[in-house]
């Protein structure tokens, strides 16, 4: 050394948090969807929790498609969205029984924006499956 004090790095304060505004959500409120409802806005505030935490699994992405797998607190789901025929898939039990449009769902959608930067597409489907959000 040059005989510099070198300052004790405190590494508690290291972390950097990372930042994303949801897409989502605004669409959702653009569509006329109150996200005053904890049902909906909840699951998708906690994207990044879920990205970070790697909750994601994808096995394949491209255009106008997804299809992955998303760990909840109970259980993990496959999706597989088709945003060409406006097709979707989640193997729990909400969207098998009620055939809603189911939180992992909408958390798919948000990562397939997440990666692929694609917004119109993702407006078209969510148009035509508002009637399944609303009843949820």
């Amino acid at each position: 050394m040059s005989g510099a004090i070198e300052e004790a790095i405190d590494y508690t304060k290291a972390y950097v948090e990372l930042e994303h505004t949801l897409t989502i959500p605004k669409i959702l409120s653009e569509l006329g969807v109150d996200l005053g409802t904890r049902k909906i806005y909840r699951p998708l505030g906690d994207f990044m929790v879920y990205l970070n935490q790697r909750r994601f699994k994808v096995i394949e992405l491209r255009r106008r498609y997804i299809e992955c797998f998303v760990r909840g607190w109970t259980g993990e789901y496959r999706v597989v969205l088709d945003l060409r025929r406006h097709n979707y898939y989640c193997s729990c039990p909400h969207a098998r029984i009620r055939r809603a449009l189911c939180k992992h769902v909408l958390l798919a959608l948000e990562l397939y924006v997440h990666l692929r930067q694609e917004v119109e597409d993702v407006v078209d489907f969510l148009r035509e499956h508002l009637d399944r959000i609303i009843e949820w």
